[in-house]
């Protein structure tokens, strides 16, 4: 007769195990092994077809503020680096010369006038010939175009900044000699700045006038900078077979300077598509494959998918094939997992190891 003792013993090792289908057994007691992973929706976005390029910036305009004329610097009225308004003076140099020529110059004429007036007087009781007559009337016109002369060169003893704008260095000193047609400064017009860049053949008509571009720098991390596309090149480079495009950005606060190197982007069109985040995307050789969670096992677990992708964004692709709508992959933990791989689902946040 069998004692009690040995029929409970008997009793708890049949309970002690679990028949799995298939015939494979594990013990009831045995913990599965869980892997953590963060996970993460396929989902439809809002994708961009960005085209990126850099080029360098130039001011609206420009100009290089040179004296027509020789001279001593007398004056300089301006603060480098500073904003100078349209039509302010910039620079005197010494004009005694200047001044006193025209003077003479409108002495003369006042005195041609002065014999003009006298023989037409005359004239009239037929004391002076016509002929006398005309050449004062053409000594008049001389004398006017040698005053005007002689007005244009004061003039020209002060330089005029020609629009609103900042002006830049100068190495000119009070006292300095100035020679004709040499540079005082740089004025720029940078209320806008000129991009030029250049894009492949192949978007030619593509590339529309007034379409918006984003530009940004290493100067200001963080800032983007809007503007529009101002013309296109008629010509495509024969060597590179790409052609120039020219964008011009707001700079209403002046942050931007002439030369800075800048970074483009040209957004050409949107659509709705199907993504995931970049991290999940596996790549082995020419294969592109994600794991997908399988919910309707307990604990979920790990299936390796096949996809296609297409475009990118900055973060995540879209997928072409292979995933559905509110399908979720794992994007963290990736490198943990195979097909089967039993699941612990984190939060985004956590970071958990294979628990």
């Amino acid at each position: 007769m069998v004692s009690l003792k040995a029929f409970v013993a008997g009793l708890f090792l049949v309970v002690s195990f679990i028949m799995m289908p298939g015939g494979e057994a594990f013990a009831a007691n045995d913990k599965v092994r869980l892997v953590g992973v963060v996970t993460a929706p396929a989902e439809m976005r809002e994708i961009e077809t960005v085209i990126e390029a850099v080029g360098t910036t130039k001011a609206r305009r420009s100009v290089e503020i040179q004296a027509i004329s020789s001279g001593v610097v007398r004056e300089i009225a301006f603060t480098e680096s500073e904003p100078v308004s349209k039509g302010s003076v910039l620079l005197r140099l010494d004009d005694e010369i200047e001044r006193a020529d025209l003077s003479e110059a409108e002495a003369r004429l006042k005195d041609v006038k002065s014999s003009l007036q006298r023989s037409l007087s005359l004239q009239k009781r037929d004391a002076v010939s016509a002929s006398s007559v005309d050449t004062l009337i053409a000594e008049v016109s001389i004398a006017e175009a040698e005053r005007d002369r002689a007005r244009r060169k004061l003039q020209d003893r002060i330089l005029i900044a020609p629009f609103d704008g900042r002006i830049g260095f100068t190495d000119l000193e009070l006292g300095a000699h100035l020679k004709a047609d040499e540079t005082v400064a740089v004025l720029d017009d940078l209320s806008s700045v000129k991009v030029e860049f250049y894009l492949p053949e192949n978007l030619f008509s593509k590339i529309q006038v007034g379409a918006p571009i984003f530009a940004d720098t290493a100067a200001f991390k963080g800032r983007s900078f809007k503007g529009n596309i101002e013309a296109i090149d008629s010509r495509v480079n024969e060597n590179s077979r790409s052609f120039k495009v020219r964008a011009l950005i707001t700079n209403e606060d002046g942050l931007l300077p002439a030369g800075m190197f800048m970074h483009i982007k040209l957004v050409l069109d949107a659509s709705t598509v199907l993504g995931i985040p970049e991290e999940a995307v596996v790549v082995d050789g020419t294969q592109l494959y994600v794991f997908v969670v399988d919910e309707e096992q307990a604990p979920p677990r790990a299936v390796q998918q096949t996809i296609k992708i297409g475009r990118r964004a900055f973060g995540w692709v879209e997928v072409i094939d292979g995933l559905n709508e509110g399908q979720k992959v794992i994007v963290r933990g990736v490198q943990k997992v195979k097909t089967g791989t039993a699941l612990k689902i984190l939060p985004l946040k956590s970071e958990s190891a294979t628990q």
